[in-house]
């Protein structure tokens, strides 16, 4: 399930309390994921994040980005959908 959690029931106007927002959360919410379209943004992220760019996963090491299974660093091409960053996800 992605996307915002709702704060009324669709088609009516009955609030979600904060209790079933917590429910929705533990049955598999989260956010949609962030899509960035610049290298400066890209460059912003932290280290250990994690990027996707077409078929292939980046990760992001003191020396540069890192293809999933490639020795050399290299840039991700833009856009990238950003998939998991150490200070966010903890």
């Amino acid at each position: 399930m992605n996307g915002p959690i709702p704060t009324q029931y669709p088609h009516q106007h009955l609030p979600i309390t904060p209790k079933m927002q917590d429910r929705i959360r533990a049955e598999g919410w989260r956010p949609p994921a962030v899509v960035l379209a610049t290298d400066e943004a890209v460059g912003e992220l932290p280290l250990g994040a994690i990027v996707k760019s077409g078929v292939y996963a980046y990760h992001k090491d003191r020396l540069g980005w890192f293809r999933t299974g490639h020795p050399s660093p290299m840039t991700p091409p833009l856009p990238v959908t950003v998939l998991w960053t150490p200070d966010v996800d903890g």
